[in-house]
């Protein structure tokens, strides 16, 4: 059994549970991991709301609030500053938006790319009173155009890749364009990606970003040709100057980070 269908049987099971199930066990879940971040997770009809940090945040799921209590692996492997302007492909509904832009504070800026028109329509609710937030909806290329983009139905989706198999009823045609397009006239001080396959093509296009950055983190566990993309980003970054590692997170993901120094 692949760790699609388990995550989306546990996914399944979470979201039968009684509603009052769950704030429960999210408050428990604190209590033994105290690295985890306190939530308050109200479910609603069609949503959840979650208060962190006296901030009022929204998930489309119960499942999907815990997003705002676990550590995230941009807290581990990027150093993160006060002022630095942070390029973040994959935002998702915004559980790293909102940490990282509290981090940069005013001097600093976030782009947040999000192409899923659910997952975007929830980044927006959440980022509001950031004025340091730039949201984008479009999804991230090495050039300007259009592409199809499947529609999983849970916070992740994906590119298609040349030679993938349309099924219309989960694919919807989404504008894309660079990372240098995007951030045009901008200095970017760190990328952060996690965008479901399409790694290696959205770094053919951050060439110029790529000079000014300071750190990468990309999660690259996808497989294709055979292998995970994690060798070919590593590669890539190497190519570009960084100092390069692949590191392992849970299920199986392989995330690559890479810096412009080696020292901690």
């Amino acid at each position: 059994m692949n760790k699609e269908v388990v995550l989306r049987i546990l996914k399944q099971l979470l979201e039968s549970m009684p509603k009052w199930i769950f704030p429960v066990s999210a408050a428990l879940s604190c209590i033994v991991y105290p690295q985890m971040e306190k939530i308050v997770i109200i479910p609603r009809k069609n949503f959840c709301r979650v208060i962190w940090k006296r901030r009022n945040l929204f998930a489309p799921s119960k499942s999907n609030s815990l997003l705002f209590a676990y550590p995230r692996p941009f807290q581990r492997w990027l150093r993160i500053r006060r002022g630095d302007v942070v390029f973040e492909g994959g935002s998702t509904i915004g559980e790293d938006t909102v940490r990282i832009a509290e981090i940069v504070g005013s001097e600093g800026r976030v782009f947040a790319v999000e192409p899923d028109p659910v997952n975007l329509k929830f980044l927006q609710m959440n980022v509001r009173g950031f004025r340091n937030v730039k949201v984008i909806g479009n999804g991230i290329w090495k050039c300007k155009g259009e592409l199809y983009f499947y529609v999983e139905g849970t916070l992740s989706g994906s590119i298609l890749i040349s030679g993938e198999v349309i099924k219309r009823s989960k694919y919807i045609k989404i504008p894309v364009d660079s990372i240098d397009n995007m951030v045009r006239g901008e200095k970017v001080d760190i990328i952060k990606l996690n965008i479901e396959g399409a790694e290696i093509e959205v770094l053919e296009g951050a060439k110029r970003t790529l000079k000014t950055v300071r750190e990468v983190l990309i999660a690259a566990h996808h497989i294709r040709n055979g292998e995970y993309t994690a060798k070919k980003v590593a590669n890539i970054l190497g190519s570009e100057g960084f100092h390069v590692k692949i590191v392992h997170g849970i299920l199986a993901h392989h995330y690559v980070v890479a810096r412009r120094s080696v020292t901690p």
